[in-house]
């Protein structure tokens, strides 16, 4: 495995416990939505990980095809270029 990918599992890894944490307790979409620190603190680590799958080796992409890094990457961008239109 290269360095190169591992920093960016970490990175993966760090954000999807990140985003676990923030859920916790929150027992409904309506919720989440009225808990504006929480939400954006979310869209935020969802920005993260798509990055760190987009910046993943061609090689690990290839031996891991079971894991969908294309929607990973079309998430983030939908997050980050459409931000005011998520609802």
């Amino acid at each position: 495995m290269l360095d190169a990918d591992r920093k960016n599992i970490e990175e993966a890894l760090f954000s999807l416990n990140r985003i676990t944490e923030y859920l916790q307790g929150l027992n409904s979409k309506d919720s989440f939505i009225a808990d504006a620190k929480t939400h954006d603190a979310v869209l935020l680590h969802f920005i993260v990980l798509g990055e760190s799958c987009k910046r993943m080796s061609n090689q690990l992409k290839t031996d891991n095809p079971h894991i969908d890094w294309r929607g990973a990457n079309d998430f983030r961008n939908f997050l980050v270029h459409d931000y005011f239109g998520i609802s």
